[in-house]
């Protein structure tokens, strides 16, 4: 089961809005909702949840569906209490290993050990499986050997196992997913590759995984197809944009600016030296003690190398030599 689009007439501030969810024509596997905040990302999910379990949203929200099998709607809030749905998640597959297919326990950790390192490869996870206690409680090692329990993982292994590792140990097929924010937590490098980990789960599974994000290395990790940005109008309306030249593999700056829309990409102090020291090469002072000061003071703060104060240099260069050869960057005119 599929959504191909969701049309909302009123709901909350979605006000004769619709979204696609296809690529000509066919449902994607993994669709990317980005958006800053106050854009709808959640209230959305909100509309397509309660329109599946709630008939009165049902005049307010329409959704259009494939004609494949039918399978549920499931919401992943942010702050969803996923230890505990996790813990009996991985309890429940453990037993099925040990009492239908007759594995001793050992081999039963080592099968979901092995699952981890597969589906997390590059990761580079610190923890592995430890066990089941006799209490029926899920044990993790950490380097050194000792074993935790899973409140005791770091923020970002948490939300590795229990947003997404758990996923392929549930079983769920068929079935809409809808995610919020899988980024909570987690470090920048482990954001660019956790996309293509809910991809896979999709393809093979046959299931629809919708993310909503902040994340522009989630938006670089999939394929601009797959991404869909909520804007918030001046009116207050929503609307929705689709048609992007790329997203895939673009720098983080780039997301930022063209997709996200963010105005600048550095703090407002250091936008104003930096625009200060423009103003003053475009009146002819890049050769001045001020200059030279301020640009010192910046190099300081963000290093010699950065790519702004480098091109920085090469015009205040370009001015000196002006000044001192009377180089005007023309050819010479040629003697009669």
């Amino acid at each position: 089961m599929k959504i191909k689009s969701v049309t909302i007439e009123n709901y909350k501030i979605f006000k004769h809005f619709e979204i696609d969810f296809t690529c000509d024509g066919v449902p994607l596997p993994l669709i990317v909702i980005a958006g800053t905040n106050g854009s709808g990302k959640s209230t959305l999910f909100n509309a397509m949840h309660f329109n599946a379990t709630d008939p009165s949203f049902q005049a307010a929200v329409k959704m259009e569906f494939d004609d494949a099998e039918r399978g549920e709607i499931v919401y992943y809030p942010i702050f969803d209490d996923q230890v505990a749905r996790t813990k009996k998640i991985l309890v429940d597959y453990i037993d099925k290993l040990v009492y239908e297919e007759d594995m001793k326990s050992s081999e039963a950790y080592a099968r979901v050990q092995s699952m981890l390192n597969d589906i997390f490869d590059g990761f580079q996870m610190q923890v592995e499986l430890g066990g089941v206690s006799a209490s029926r409680e899920i044990y993790f090692k950490v380097p050194g050997g000792e074993k935790i329990p899973i409140e005791a993982l770091s923020r970002g292994e948490q939300q590795i196992i229990t947003k997404a590792f758990s996923l392929y140990l549930s079983g769920i097929k068929h079935s809409i997913l809808l995610i919020d924010e899988p980024e909570t937590s987690l470090h920048p490098s482990w954001q660019s590759k956790i996309g293509p980990i809910y991809q896979r789960f999709a393809e093979e599974n046959d299931n629809q995984i919708i993310l909503s994000t902040h994340s522009p290395q989630i938006v670089a990790s999939v394929r601009r197809e797959q991404v869909r940005v909520l804007l918030k109008d001046d009116d207050g309306s929503i609307r929705v944009i689709s048609d992007f030249s790329g997203s895939y593999g673009w720098r983080i700056d780039r997301i930022l600016l063209e997709i996200f829309g963010v105005q600048q990409l550095r703090v407002q102090a250091v936008e104003n030296e930096l625009q200060r020291l423009n103003e003053m090469l475009e009146q002819g002072d890049g050769d001045t003690p001020e200059f030279q000061e301020k640009l010192s003071a910046l190099e300081d703060l963000l290093g010699y190398a950065d790519p702004d104060l480098a091109l920085l240099r090469l015009e205040a260069e370009e001015q000196r030599m002006e000044k001192e050869e009377g180089y005007t960057g023309e050819a010479e005119p040629e003697d009669a």
